[in-house]
Protein backbone atom coordinates (compact mmCIF):
# COMPACT_ATOMS: atom_id res chain seq x y z
CA UNK A 1 0.00 0.00 0.00
CA UNK A 2 1.84 3.16 -0.98
CA UNK A 3 2.16 6.09 1.99
CA UNK A 4 0.36 9.40 1.59
CA UNK A 5 2.13 12.39 3.19
CA UNK A 6 0.60 16.01 3.89
CA UNK A 7 3.51 19.13 3.77
CA UNK A 8 2.16 22.25 4.61
CA UNK A 9 3.93 24.92 3.24
CA UNK A 10 5.42 25.92 7.31
CA UNK A 11 7.08 22.31 6.39
CA UNK A 12 8.89 23.42 3.27
CA UNK A 13 9.37 27.46 3.46
CA UNK A 14 10.59 29.60 6.11
CA UNK A 15 9.60 32.74 6.92
CA UNK A 16 10.85 34.44 3.67
CA UNK A 17 9.62 31.50 1.55
CA UNK A 18 13.34 29.98 1.47
CA UNK A 19 13.45 26.00 1.77
CA UNK A 20 14.77 24.86 4.44
CA UNK A 21 17.88 22.63 4.41
CA UNK A 22 17.31 19.05 3.80
CA UNK A 23 14.12 19.35 2.54
CA UNK A 24 14.73 19.02 -0.91
CA UNK A 25 16.45 15.43 -0.78
CA UNK A 26 12.96 14.01 1.21
CA UNK A 27 11.09 15.47 -1.54
CA UNK A 28 13.54 13.85 -4.10
CA UNK A 29 13.75 11.10 -1.79
CA UNK A 30 9.84 10.61 -1.68
CA UNK A 31 9.66 10.80 -5.37
CA UNK A 32 11.77 8.12 -6.44
CA UNK A 33 9.73 6.19 -3.11
CA UNK A 34 6.84 7.06 -5.48
CA UNK A 35 5.18 8.18 -1.90
CA UNK A 36 2.01 9.93 -2.77
CA UNK A 37 2.81 13.98 -1.72
CA UNK A 38 -0.32 16.55 -0.88
CA UNK A 39 1.34 19.82 -0.59
CA UNK A 40 -0.76 22.73 1.11
CA UNK A 41 -0.77 26.56 1.77
CA UNK A 42 -3.83 28.86 2.53
CA UNK A 43 -2.30 31.10 0.51
CA UNK A 44 -3.77 30.66 -2.95
CA UNK A 45 -1.90 33.92 -4.03
CA UNK A 46 1.72 31.93 -3.67
CA UNK A 47 0.93 28.68 -5.10
CA UNK A 48 2.28 29.76 -8.19
CA UNK A 49 5.45 30.81 -6.54
CA UNK A 50 6.11 27.97 -4.33
CA UNK A 51 5.96 25.37 -6.96
CA UNK A 52 8.00 27.05 -9.56
CA UNK A 53 10.43 27.41 -6.61
CA UNK A 54 10.62 24.01 -6.03
CA UNK A 55 10.25 22.64 -9.45
CA UNK A 56 13.75 25.06 -10.41
CA UNK A 57 15.70 23.68 -7.90
CA UNK A 58 14.99 20.19 -8.02
CA UNK A 59 13.33 19.63 -11.30
CA UNK A 60 10.42 18.09 -9.49
CA UNK A 61 6.76 18.85 -10.84
CA UNK A 62 4.46 19.79 -8.14
CA UNK A 63 0.73 21.31 -7.47
CA UNK A 64 -0.33 23.25 -4.23
CA UNK A 65 -3.97 22.53 -2.59
CA UNK A 66 -5.49 24.82 0.05
CA UNK A 67 -6.59 23.15 3.18
CA UNK A 68 -10.38 23.23 2.06
CA UNK A 69 -9.16 21.20 -1.15
CA UNK A 70 -7.19 18.94 1.14
CA UNK A 71 -10.44 18.18 3.40
CA UNK A 72 -12.33 17.30 0.39
CA UNK A 73 -9.85 14.35 -0.67
CA UNK A 74 -9.57 13.23 2.51
CA UNK A 75 -13.71 13.29 2.60
CA UNK A 76 -13.80 11.10 -0.48
CA UNK A 77 -15.15 7.62 0.52
CA UNK A 78 -13.42 6.17 -2.02
CA UNK A 79 -10.05 6.98 0.22
CA UNK A 80 -10.86 5.54 3.61
CA UNK A 81 -9.22 2.87 3.11
CA UNK A 82 -6.22 4.77 2.11
CA UNK A 83 -6.62 7.24 5.12
CA UNK A 84 -4.45 4.35 7.23
CA UNK A 85 -0.83 5.65 5.39
CA UNK A 86 -1.68 9.22 5.87
CA UNK A 87 0.85 11.26 7.51
CA UNK A 88 0.83 15.03 8.22
CA UNK A 89 4.80 16.40 8.94
CA UNK A 90 3.33 19.94 9.97
CA UNK A 91 3.69 22.17 13.13
CA UNK A 92 0.67 24.17 13.59
CA UNK A 93 -2.33 23.29 15.46
CA UNK A 94 -4.06 23.49 12.02
CA UNK A 95 -2.31 20.67 11.48
CA UNK A 96 -3.14 18.57 14.40
CA UNK A 97 -6.66 19.45 13.84
CA UNK A 98 -6.76 17.83 10.59
CA UNK A 99 -4.78 15.28 12.11
CA UNK A 100 -7.14 14.30 14.69
CA UNK A 101 -10.30 14.80 12.78
CA UNK A 102 -9.10 12.02 10.00
CA UNK A 103 -6.99 10.31 12.67
CA UNK A 104 -4.27 10.76 10.91
CA UNK A 105 -0.32 10.40 12.33
CA UNK A 106 1.29 13.50 12.79
CA UNK A 107 5.31 14.34 12.67
CA UNK A 108 6.17 17.62 13.75
CA UNK A 109 8.82 18.97 11.81
CA UNK A 110 11.43 20.48 14.21
CA UNK A 111 13.19 22.62 11.83
CA UNK A 112 9.92 24.76 10.77
CA UNK A 113 9.64 28.60 12.17
CA UNK A 114 6.23 27.57 13.40
CA UNK A 115 6.32 26.09 16.41
CA UNK A 116 2.96 25.45 18.08
CA UNK A 117 2.23 24.23 21.33
CA UNK A 118 -0.64 21.29 21.10
CA UNK A 119 1.97 19.44 17.36
CA UNK A 120 4.93 19.47 19.90
CA UNK A 121 2.71 17.81 22.92
CA UNK A 122 0.60 15.45 20.78
CA UNK A 123 2.76 15.11 17.96
CA UNK A 124 6.12 12.71 17.01
CA UNK A 125 8.71 15.29 16.93
CA UNK A 126 12.08 14.82 14.34
CA UNK A 127 14.88 17.01 14.03
CA UNK A 128 15.57 16.89 10.47
CA UNK A 129 13.76 16.27 6.62
CA UNK A 130 16.21 13.22 6.74
CA UNK A 131 15.12 11.52 9.46
CA UNK A 132 11.48 12.29 8.52
CA UNK A 133 12.30 10.18 5.26
CA UNK A 134 13.71 7.05 7.51
CA UNK A 135 11.21 7.43 9.76
CA UNK A 136 8.13 7.28 7.38
CA UNK A 137 10.26 4.56 5.40
CA UNK A 138 9.98 2.49 8.76
CA UNK A 139 6.05 2.95 8.68
CA UNK A 140 5.87 1.95 5.47
CA UNK A 141 7.33 -1.48 6.16
CA UNK A 142 5.83 -1.62 9.94
CA UNK A 143 3.48 -4.49 9.45
CA UNK A 144 3.67 -6.41 12.88
CA UNK A 145 3.14 -7.01 16.38
CA UNK A 146 5.77 -9.45 18.38
CA UNK A 147 2.92 -10.94 19.73
CA UNK A 148 -0.94 -11.55 19.09
CA UNK A 149 -3.66 -13.85 21.46
CA UNK A 150 -7.54 -13.78 20.72
CA UNK A 151 -8.94 -13.92 23.58
CA UNK A 152 -12.01 -14.97 22.69
CA UNK A 153 -14.63 -13.76 19.20
CA UNK A 154 -14.71 -10.04 21.40
CA UNK A 155 -11.25 -9.63 23.24
CA UNK A 156 -7.75 -9.64 21.48
CA UNK A 157 -4.33 -8.91 22.93
CA UNK A 158 -1.39 -7.38 20.82
CA UNK A 159 2.05 -6.98 22.16
CA UNK A 160 4.21 -4.77 20.42
CA UNK A 161 7.58 -5.89 21.54
CA UNK A 162 9.38 -8.55 23.23
CA UNK A 163 10.19 -7.88 26.76
CA UNK A 164 12.92 -10.44 27.19
CA UNK A 165 16.60 -9.49 26.84
CA UNK A 166 17.86 -13.27 26.98
CA UNK A 167 16.72 -13.34 23.24
CA UNK A 168 17.61 -10.15 22.08
CA UNK A 169 20.17 -9.63 19.70
CA UNK A 170 22.19 -6.57 18.40
CA UNK A 171 20.81 -2.71 19.03
CA UNK A 172 17.73 -4.57 20.63
CA UNK A 173 18.44 -4.91 24.01
CA UNK A 174 19.66 -1.51 24.43
CA UNK A 175 16.39 -0.15 23.27
CA UNK A 176 14.25 -2.94 25.47
CA UNK A 177 16.42 -1.56 28.57
CA UNK A 178 15.70 2.28 27.91
CA UNK A 179 12.01 0.86 27.19
CA UNK A 180 12.31 -0.71 30.83
CA UNK A 181 13.70 2.24 32.37
CA UNK A 182 10.65 4.55 31.10
CA UNK A 183 7.87 1.92 31.56
CA UNK A 184 9.37 0.74 35.63
CA UNK A 185 11.95 3.74 36.43
CA UNK A 186 10.63 6.77 34.95
CA UNK A 187 13.29 7.85 32.56
CA UNK A 188 12.16 9.34 29.49
CA UNK A 189 15.14 9.24 27.59
CA UNK A 190 13.70 7.31 24.84
CA UNK A 191 9.82 7.87 25.28
CA UNK A 192 9.97 9.31 21.89
CA UNK A 193 10.68 6.08 20.26
CA UNK A 194 8.12 3.60 22.06
CA UNK A 195 5.48 6.14 21.46
CA UNK A 196 6.55 6.11 17.85
CA UNK A 197 6.76 2.80 17.49
CA UNK A 198 3.29 2.30 19.07
CA UNK A 199 1.10 4.69 17.73
CA UNK A 200 2.63 4.05 14.03
CA UNK A 201 1.31 1.02 14.89
CA UNK A 202 -2.30 1.64 16.30
CA UNK A 203 -2.76 4.16 12.81
CA UNK A 204 -2.17 1.32 10.52
CA UNK A 205 -4.74 -0.50 11.97
CA UNK A 206 -8.20 -0.83 11.17
CA UNK A 207 -9.30 -2.85 14.67
CA UNK A 208 -7.50 -0.13 16.83
CA UNK A 209 -8.90 2.97 14.73
CA UNK A 210 -12.54 1.99 15.67
CA UNK A 211 -11.67 1.97 19.60
CA UNK A 212 -14.45 3.99 21.37
CA UNK A 213 -12.27 4.92 24.94
CA UNK A 214 -8.90 4.33 25.83
CA UNK A 215 -7.62 3.51 29.33
CA UNK A 216 -4.55 2.16 30.84
CA UNK A 217 -4.20 -0.35 33.39
CA UNK A 218 -4.12 0.62 36.96
CA UNK A 219 -0.75 0.05 38.80
CA UNK A 220 -0.65 -1.93 41.79
CA UNK A 221 -0.80 1.28 44.19
CA UNK A 222 -3.69 4.39 43.99
CA UNK A 223 -1.31 6.40 41.43
CA UNK A 224 -1.43 6.13 37.78
CA UNK A 225 1.72 5.80 35.81
CA UNK A 226 2.61 8.65 34.40
CA UNK A 227 4.64 7.26 31.43
CA UNK A 228 1.78 5.01 30.40
CA UNK A 229 -1.22 7.85 31.28
CA UNK A 230 0.98 9.90 28.11
CA UNK A 231 1.04 7.36 25.83
CA UNK A 232 -2.46 6.50 26.53
CA UNK A 233 -3.85 10.39 26.26
CA UNK A 234 -1.88 11.08 23.01
CA UNK A 235 -3.56 7.77 21.10
CA UNK A 236 -6.91 9.47 22.74
CA UNK A 237 -6.30 12.74 21.18
CA UNK A 238 -4.72 11.40 17.91
CA UNK A 239 -7.73 9.56 17.29
CA UNK A 240 -10.61 12.35 18.25
CA UNK A 241 -11.84 11.04 21.27
CA UNK A 242 -13.19 13.33 24.38
CA UNK A 243 -13.58 11.42 27.46
CA UNK A 244 -10.30 11.79 29.56
CA UNK A 245 -11.25 10.80 32.89
CA UNK A 246 -9.21 7.46 34.18
CA UNK A 247 -11.92 4.36 33.22
CA UNK A 248 -10.71 2.34 35.74
CA UNK A 249 -10.21 3.23 40.00
CA UNK A 250 -8.04 1.13 42.06
CA UNK A 251 -9.48 1.27 45.18
CA UNK A 252 -7.62 -0.06 47.47
CA UNK A 253 -3.49 -1.03 46.94
CA UNK A 254 -2.67 -4.80 45.84
CA UNK A 255 1.27 -6.00 45.79
CA UNK A 256 3.27 -5.03 43.03
CA UNK A 257 3.32 -8.41 41.21
CA UNK A 258 7.86 -9.09 41.46
CA UNK A 259 6.81 -9.25 44.88
CA UNK A 260 5.04 -12.76 44.48
CA UNK A 261 6.29 -15.83 42.55
CA UNK A 262 5.13 -16.66 39.63
CA UNK A 263 3.43 -20.19 40.68
CA UNK A 264 1.74 -17.61 43.79
CA UNK A 265 0.46 -15.06 40.94
CA UNK A 266 -0.88 -17.75 39.02
CA UNK A 267 -2.41 -19.62 41.93
CA UNK A 268 -4.22 -16.00 42.86
CA UNK A 269 -5.04 -15.16 39.00
CA UNK A 270 -7.43 -12.30 38.60
CA UNK A 271 -9.01 -12.22 42.10
CA UNK A 272 -6.70 -9.74 43.17
CA UNK A 273 -7.49 -7.17 40.66
CA UNK A 274 -11.07 -7.77 41.00
CA UNK A 275 -10.95 -7.41 44.56
CA UNK A 276 -9.20 -3.84 43.91
CA UNK A 277 -10.61 -2.29 40.99
CA UNK A 278 -13.86 -0.82 39.91
CA UNK A 279 -14.69 1.31 36.71
CA UNK A 280 -15.34 4.90 37.12
CA UNK A 281 -18.63 5.61 37.69
CA UNK A 282 -18.47 8.51 34.86
CA UNK A 283 -18.53 5.97 32.43
CA UNK A 284 -21.27 4.62 33.01
CA UNK A 285 -23.63 5.70 29.87
CA UNK A 286 -20.67 5.01 27.97
CA UNK A 287 -19.38 1.36 27.40
CA UNK A 288 -22.23 -0.37 26.34
CA UNK A 289 -21.50 -1.48 22.85
CA UNK A 290 -18.41 0.68 22.86
CA UNK A 291 -14.84 -0.45 21.89
CA UNK A 292 -12.56 -0.39 24.94
CA UNK A 293 -8.59 -0.69 24.83
CA UNK A 294 -6.45 -1.15 27.74
CA UNK A 295 -3.00 -0.30 27.24
CA UNK A 296 -0.39 -1.38 29.98
CA UNK A 297 3.52 -2.05 29.95
CA UNK A 298 4.12 -5.13 30.07
CA UNK A 299 1.99 -8.35 29.88
CA UNK A 300 3.23 -11.87 31.62
CA UNK A 301 0.78 -14.48 32.81
CA UNK A 302 -1.96 -11.91 31.99
CA UNK A 303 -3.94 -11.85 35.55
CA UNK A 304 -4.47 -8.08 35.59
CA UNK A 305 -5.97 -8.17 31.13
CA UNK A 306 -7.87 -11.06 32.25
CA UNK A 307 -9.96 -9.08 35.54
CA UNK A 308 -10.47 -5.69 32.96
CA UNK A 309 -11.85 -8.71 30.38
CA UNK A 310 -14.54 -9.70 32.88
CA UNK A 311 -15.61 -6.36 34.36
CA UNK A 312 -15.67 -4.69 30.69
CA UNK A 313 -17.99 -7.41 29.59
CA UNK A 314 -20.03 -7.08 32.71
CA UNK A 315 -20.45 -3.78 31.95
CA UNK A 316 -21.52 -4.00 28.11
CA UNK A 317 -18.46 -3.30 26.28
CA UNK A 318 -19.30 -4.47 22.51
CA UNK A 319 -15.31 -5.33 22.63
CA UNK A 320 -12.19 -5.52 24.24
CA UNK A 321 -8.68 -5.07 23.03
CA UNK A 322 -5.50 -4.84 25.28
CA UNK A 323 -1.98 -3.97 24.38
CA UNK A 324 1.25 -4.19 25.74
CA UNK A 325 4.31 -3.00 25.50
CA UNK A 326 6.62 -5.72 25.93
CA UNK A 327 5.65 -9.47 26.24
CA UNK A 328 7.60 -11.66 28.48
CA UNK A 329 7.49 -15.10 26.70
CA UNK A 330 8.50 -17.94 29.72
CA UNK A 331 8.96 -21.43 27.91
CA UNK A 332 7.54 -22.50 24.08
CA UNK A 333 4.83 -20.24 24.49
CA UNK A 334 4.67 -17.99 26.44
CA UNK A 335 2.29 -18.01 29.92
CA UNK A 336 -1.26 -16.73 29.40
CA UNK A 337 -3.63 -18.02 31.63
CA UNK A 338 -7.49 -17.29 30.98
CA UNK A 339 -10.35 -16.68 33.46
CA UNK A 340 -13.70 -16.92 33.03
CA UNK A 341 -15.96 -15.14 36.06
CA UNK A 342 -19.53 -14.65 36.76
CA UNK A 343 -19.79 -11.39 37.89
CA UNK A 344 -22.85 -9.97 40.50
CA UNK A 345 -23.42 -6.35 41.34
CA UNK A 346 -22.45 -3.01 40.17
CA UNK A 347 -18.87 -3.17 38.58
CA UNK A 348 -19.57 0.80 38.68
CA UNK A 349 -18.47 0.91 42.06
CA UNK A 350 -16.77 -1.29 44.51
CA UNK A 351 -20.01 -3.22 45.59
CA UNK A 352 -19.90 -6.57 43.71
CA UNK A 353 -19.13 -10.27 43.50
CA UNK A 354 -17.68 -12.35 42.00
CA UNK A 355 -16.91 -15.98 41.21
CA UNK A 356 -14.14 -17.83 39.12
CA UNK A 357 -16.06 -20.41 36.39
CA UNK A 358 -13.49 -21.26 34.53
CA UNK A 359 -9.50 -21.35 33.73
CA UNK A 360 -7.03 -22.72 31.80
CA UNK A 361 -3.76 -22.15 32.62
CA UNK A 362 -2.17 -22.74 28.92
CA UNK A 363 -4.31 -20.62 26.92
CA UNK A 364 -0.85 -18.88 25.66
CA UNK A 365 -0.05 -21.65 23.42
CA UNK A 366 -2.78 -19.82 21.58
CA UNK A 367 -1.06 -16.56 20.96
CA UNK A 368 1.33 -16.12 17.37
CA UNK A 369 4.68 -14.56 17.40
CA UNK A 370 6.60 -12.47 14.96
CA UNK A 371 10.19 -11.48 15.04
CA UNK A 372 10.26 -8.85 12.36
CA UNK A 373 8.68 -6.47 14.95
CA UNK A 374 11.81 -6.86 16.70
CA UNK A 375 13.84 -5.72 13.90
CA UNK A 376 11.92 -2.52 13.53
CA UNK A 377 12.40 -1.76 17.13
CA UNK A 378 16.56 -1.48 16.20
CA UNK A 379 15.63 0.71 13.36
CA UNK A 380 13.59 2.90 15.02
CA UNK A 381 16.50 3.46 17.82
CA UNK A 382 19.32 3.85 15.04
CA UNK A 383 17.55 6.48 13.58
CA UNK A 384 16.99 8.08 16.65
CA UNK A 385 20.41 7.56 18.63
CA UNK A 386 22.82 7.34 15.98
Amino acid sequence: MNMHIILPRATIFDQDDSIYDGVLEMLEEFEKREYDVIFVSHQRNKHELFESSIREKSGLDVKFRTRNDLRTILKDPDNKECLKTVIVVGSSDNDLHLATNFKLLLINPEWSHIKESKPIEYGFSLKSPEKVTKMINIIKNQQSWFFELEIDSNCKLYALTSANNNSAIGDEEAIINEFRKILKEGSNKNFEALFFHFIASVMKSDELREIDLWSIMPSSGTTLNEDMLEIKERCRYLNGRKKKSPLFIRHKRTRKSHETSTEERLRIGAKKHLETINLNPEYKKFIKGKVVCVIDDYITNGASFEALRNILIKAGAKKVIFVAIGRFKKGTFGVYQKEDYRIDGDVFSTDYSFELIDRNPNFGENGKYDTKAKEEVGEIYNILYR
